[in-house]
């Protein structure tokens, strides 16, 4: 997955994680609403999960679609693509609970789907967010998603494996009317 180093909107920093970001990942993943959200992310969260985390995106750093989010000099979140096949990724974020309602996950997504596709190949982005969590398919949807079908899904840390959740999809199409948007700021495209 190719991305720029580091992307800049009005508010945030979009850069790859580093191990003085340890603490503040582990604080913020501390709490089990946020985790809850997601499928992956382990509970309780520990230093070691966030050293393994952290040493997987430093290996892969030009390769991997992962970004810590930051916003006036702190780390507020993660924001991340995984390929699913050469033509799809699927995107992934999470967002500490003192940052919600803000606009920071819709504002990191924008930049970050507009430079998904503009360095990869993609014809789609996919997304899957679970049921009990409507903010996040409101982010979703802000950012062009459509919903395509719902099923069920994991929550490693819920230690559940039939979590009621919707899928979404955005195709390259969609976006082409951000490519205008002068908010974002590329440096060092991988």
């Amino acid at each position: 997955m190719k991305l720029a180093d580091t992307l800049s909107t009005d508010r945030l920093l979009l850069r790859p994680a580093v191990t003085g970001d340890r603490a503040a990942i582990v604080a913020l993943l501390s709490d089990f609403e946020v985790v809850r959200m997601t499928a992956s992310v382990p509970y309780p969260y520990r230093d070691e999960h966030a050293d393994r985390w952290i040493g997987e995106t430093v290996d892969r750093s030009r390769d991997n679609g992962a970004r810590a989010i930051i916003c006036n000099g702190t780390l507020v979140g993660v924001i991340g693509f995984a390929p699913s096949s050469s033509a799809i990724a699927e995107i992934g974020y999470w967002l500490g609970r003192a940052y919600w309602g803000r606009g920071i996950m819709s504002e990191a997504g924008k930049a970050m789907i507009d430079d998904v596709f503009l360095y990869n190949d993609l014809a789609e982005i996919r997304a899957t967010t679970f049921v009990d969590n409507p903010a996040s398919g409101r982010v979703l949807s802000k950012l062009g998603f459509a919903e395509t079908d719902r099923g069920f899904g994991t929550s490693l840390a819920r230690g559940d494996d039939r979590i009621p959740e919707v899928r979404m999809r955005l195709m390259r199409e969609t976006v082409s009317a951000l490519e205008g948007d002068k908010t974002r700021h590329r440096s060092g495209a991988a």
